[in-house]
């Protein structure tokens, strides 16, 4: 997995990595309306979930790696 550090939230449809506050590190997608930001897990069972206030934003996933 290729991670680009960053701080800065990026656009709506992007994958990151982020730290949430009791659950540990992630990765999701980022999601947006005009109210809020939101979380989207990867696998289609898991609701998005509203951007929690003290979570941690540590990268940008900008590739990766299947195996097979």
């Amino acid at each position: 997995m290729f991670v680009e550090p960053t701080t800065a939230m990026p656009a709506s449809g992007k994958q990151i990595i982020i730290e949430i506050p009791g659950e540990g590190y992630a990765i999701k997608i980022v999601g947006s309306t005009a109210e809020m930001a939101f979380l989207i897990g990867l696998t289609p069972s898991i609701y998005p979930m509203p951007m929690p206030k003290k979570a941690k934003l540590y990268g940008l996933v900008r590739g990766g790696l299947k195996f097979h």
